[in-house]
């Protein structure tokens, strides 16, 4: 089955399940509290600066928004 045999609605789903599948996995490497990543066996590296947990933003909650409103 090569790409001659696809239909262009095969094709969009392949295209549509292989960019989700990247996404996802640039999601988890970016969440993550890794300072050095490396991929495909060291072909690309990186190492990172990671903020503290202080340095990140609270999650924001209906209190916290009505604080906010309620403060001048």
């Amino acid at each position: 089955m090569g790409l001659d045999d696809m239909a262009p609605n095969d094709l969009a789903n392949l295209m549509t399940v292989g960019g989700a599948a990247l996404c996802s996995l640039l999601m988890v490497v970016f969440k993550s509290r890794c300072t050095q990543i490396s991929v495909l066996w060291g072909l690309w590296k990186c190492d990172r600066t990671v903020p503290n947990e202080s340095d990140e933003e609270a999650p924001k909650t209906d209190e916290n928004e009505n604080n906010e409103q309620a403060d001048p």
